[in-house]
């Protein structure tokens, strides 16, 4: 499952990791890493919105429509497109009662659970448990009332299934799995993207051919979106006080990590920990099963370093589900880095008798 480690390679590894979780420690004892009042306020003006939209839906009025109506009295920045979800979620769950809606997100999120128990059941112990008592702490963050309002919520559990059927060799299935994540939320487009590219890496051209058909069809379904929201755009309307390309950094990205039920309650050394299985295995896995794994950390720690405003913790949602399998993985790579480690030792110690 892990490439060879040399004992040079081991012990650089374990510097960048020490150092890394050193960094994320003085992030989290610092007072400005818990979320400010601002950042609350908004959370929950989010869920209201969003709230207020779905019912409006299932009343049978346009989403756009009234996705402009509470936009507008709510002061929301309406001249970024960003700001405006796209409604394909919106459409699904419009014709279910909220009740409904919320037990299907929970059933989500309990397949989620099974299929991490099947991908990771060749795992070592220690691997497989900690990989589903992080994924329960996921699933946990979707049974709230509000989660089934927020995309996010659905996207992280359809990525973290698409990694799963990778990681069972289902290709084209893992395909689709990730395109359906893609019409629920945009923030899983890079997640598209890096699949696609190790797909025709791989020379798997079906695969590709999935990714290829689902790309255009989101294309022409985002287009179709903006076009919506250009007509219904006025001028004078509010935009973001900064950019999108924030450059949050290590604060942010560790707000991100407590979405998952378990770290919003733990000790704050819990959060870097979690950040040090994660970067153990961009270096240590070769296997082409965790191929989309790895690379779906990269991208998403590379990305919440720079990109999301202040108030967008509740991306972490989206990549709640993904730290889970990565802890399996980052629990084997630490313990073949801590045999390599060991037995360099003993070796220095013959050699030294």
């Amino acid at each position: 499952m892990v490439r060879a480690v040399t004992p040079t390679r081991a012990r650089i590894l374990f510097a960048v990791c020490v150092i890394t979780a050193l960094a994320a420690s003085i992030f989290e004892i610092r007072p400005s890493r818990a979320p400010t009042s601002s950042t609350i306020r908004t959370a929950a003006g989010d869920v209201a919105l969003f709230r207020a939209v779905m019912a409006r839906v299932r009343a049978g009025e346009p989403y756009h429509l009234a996705m402009a109506d509470e936009l507008r009295p709510r002061k929301y920045p309406t001249a970024s497109v960003f700001n405006w979800r796209t409604p394909a979620l919106y459409w699904v769950t419009g014709v279910l009662h909220p009740d409904a809606v919320r037990v299907l997100l929970m059933g989500l999120g309990g397949v989620v659970l099974v299929a991490t128990g099947i991908a990771m059941k060749t795992r070592s112990a220690p691997a497989l448990v900690g990989a589903l008592f992080v994924q329960v702490g996921a699933v946990v963050s979707v049974m709230v009332p509000s989660a089934p309002l927020l995309t996010e919520a659905w996207a992280g559990m359809l990525l973290a299934l698409s990694i799963c059927a990778y990681q069972l060799r289902a290709w084209r299935t893992a395909a689709c799995i990730g395109l359906l994540a893609l019409f629920v939320r945009e923030l899983a487009a890079p997640y598209v993207v890096v699949c696609a590219v190790l797909a025709a890496w791989r020379r798997r051209w079906a695969e590709v051919a999935t990714w290829l058909v689902g790309a255009l069809l989101y294309f022409a379904y985002y287009w179709w979106h903006v076009q919506e929201v250009r007509q219904l755009q006025q001028p004078g309307d509010l935009a973001h006080a900064q950019s999108w390309l924030y450059g949050g950094g290590l604060g942010f990205l560790l707000r991100t990590l407590r979405t998952n039920a378990w770290l919003l309650v733990s000790p704050g050394w819990l959060p870097s920990a979690s950040l040090l299985l994660a970067a153990l295995i961009a270096a240590c896995l070769r296997a082409e099963t965790a191929c989309q794994l790895r690379a779906a950390v990269l991208v998403y720690l590379a990305l919440f370093l720079v990109i999301g405003q202040p108030f967008n913790d509740y991306w972490g949602l989206l990549t709640a589900p993904i730290w889970a399998l990565a802890t399996a993985e980052g629990v084997e790579a630490l313990r073949t880095l801590t045999a390599v480690a060991r037995r360099r030792s003993a070796a220095g110690h013959e050699t030294g008798s």
